[in-house]
Parts: C-alpha cells; structure tokens; sequence
C-alpha cells in the first residue's frame, strides 16, 4: 500500500506559525540541506500509560531508533528531498511481549521525505509493497517528525518569540486520540553544545483536544549556527486522554520523555 502525509496539514501548520522579531535577512535559525550529504540520528523514548485497558493498569515502553536521512535535491527555496530509512531499533515492554516483527523487515526501507528548511516535513511516501501494520508503524515516525516546533527560518535576535500549533497523536491498538500541540517558543540564548556554537530554543504549553486542555508538553532544541542542523531536541510530554474502547469510555494517563540527537 502507499501511504503520504497530506500537504494540506503542513498548510495548516504554516497558517497557525507566526512569527515575531524576525528580521527577514538571510537565513540563521534555518536548516541547511547539502545535497550529497547523510545525516545520522539517534531517538530515545520513554513512555509510561496508565488505565485499565493495559494488564495491571499500566504499560510502560522503551525504544532506541537510529536512522539516516540520505539528502537528495535541494531547491532554491531551501525545501530538500530526503530518503529516511531506519538503521536499527531496540523495543522493551514491561509486557515482556516480543518486538512486532516488521520492526526488523523495516530496517533499511527507504522513505522518501520533504523537509522545508524550518525543518517541516511536507511530504512523505511509502515504498508500495508494505504490510498495513509496517505501513501504520511508519506513519507514526512521520508524523512524530512534525511534532516539533519549527523554527523561523530567518535571521531572529535572541529573546524572539514565536507561536507554533502542531497535531499530536496518541496511537493504541484500540484506537486513536488527536491533539493540538499547542506552544511557545523562544530563542532563549546562544550557547555552546557539543564544542558547536547553537542557538537555545525553548518551547512549552498545552495539548488541547476538542477545546479542552488534555496535558502539557515542554522541550528544548540546540540548533546549529553555522552548520544549520539541529543537534539535539528533548521534550517532556504528559496527557490525560480518553478514548472509546471495549464498550466505553475509557481513561489514560500518559508520560513521555525524548531526545532526537544528531550523531554526525
């Protein structure tokens, strides 16, 4: 099956994004696509859900994902084409379950992305011959990538601030929440990370779902000066959800923790 993430969402994305105190010289706070180049990447999660539809009411989930984004062509603009593939995962569950098996059959599949240089991603599709659950894991990674702010893309003197909304997705077996990543986000400070001078971006708020605030989320990205690339974004997420599921309505709690670090 082919699978794309829909253009119309990244036009809304665009449409929420306003920006303040930006002076639209040349790019700073942007990515810079080298045509040729592979970036590496490493993405630690730690999850925790509570509720009764997991045994003994709570889950708690592990994963190590290291993957590669291959750049291709890069436009005028700034907006790259990119093959991602996955070049390995570890999974642990307090279930003790083994991993699903399209975890592995994954590893080495080839993506094709579209990242704006704000680092959106605008675009993606999947190889057509994938099993549904390999093709609904992978769509999870796509949209995990637009769950971090983007950043100005122009020249932003420290302490300016933005507004981002961003879609969230809480993925069960027994179904799917949405929401709203609704944040702010500042450019903090510089400061030196890893020997790279980087600009400080900050950013926090809420999840809403429906009009209603469902849980907070926090994070912080080091983004390169110079080299422009992200080098590191951590976040903190927690919710407070509530799905239909085995006949009623049913309560999670939910906790996560993240790092995507670059490693090259």
């Amino acid at each position: 099956m082919t699978a794309s993430f829909a253009r119309k969402l990244v036009y809304t994305i665009l449409a929420v994004l306003s920006a303040h105190s930006l002076v639209a010289q040349e790019a700073a706070l942007a990515w810079k696509f080298t045509e040729g180049k592979t970036l590496k990447f490493k993405v630690t999660s730690n999850s925790m859900h509570e509720g009764g539809l997991f045994t003994g009411g709570r889950l708690e989930e592990r994963t190590q994902l290291y993957y590669s984004l291959a750049v291709g062509e890069v436009d005028r603009e700034g907006t790259a084409t990119v093959t991602y593939r996955q070049d390995s995962i570890a999974y642990w569950t307090s279930e003790q379950m083994a991993p699903p098996s399209y975890l592995d059959e994954l590893t080495g599949v080839p993506v094709t992305m579209w990242f704006s240089n704000r680092g959106i991603l605008l675009d993606a599709k999947f190889p057509a011959d994938l099993s549904k659950e390999a093709a609904n894991y992978l769509d999870g990674i796509v949209k995990d990538f637009g769950t971090e702010p983007p950043i100005p893309g122009v020249v932003s003197e420290v302490g300016a601030a933005w507004q981002s909304s961003l879609p969230v997705y809480f993925v069960y077996p027994f179904g799917t929440v949405q929401a709203d990543n609704t944040v702010k986000v500042i450019y903090a400070r510089n400061e030196s990370y890893r020997g790279t001078n980087c600009a400080r971006v900050e950013y926090s708020g809420n999840l809403v779902s429906l009009g209603q605030k469902v849980g907070s989320v926090k994070g912080t990205m080091h983004h390169a000066l110079r080299e422009g690339k992200k080098l590191l974004n951590s976040s903190e997420t927690e919710a407070l959800i509530y799905m239909e599921a085995r006949g009623g309505r049913s309560q999670i709690r939910f906790r996560n923790t993240q790092t995507r670090e670059a490693l090259n």
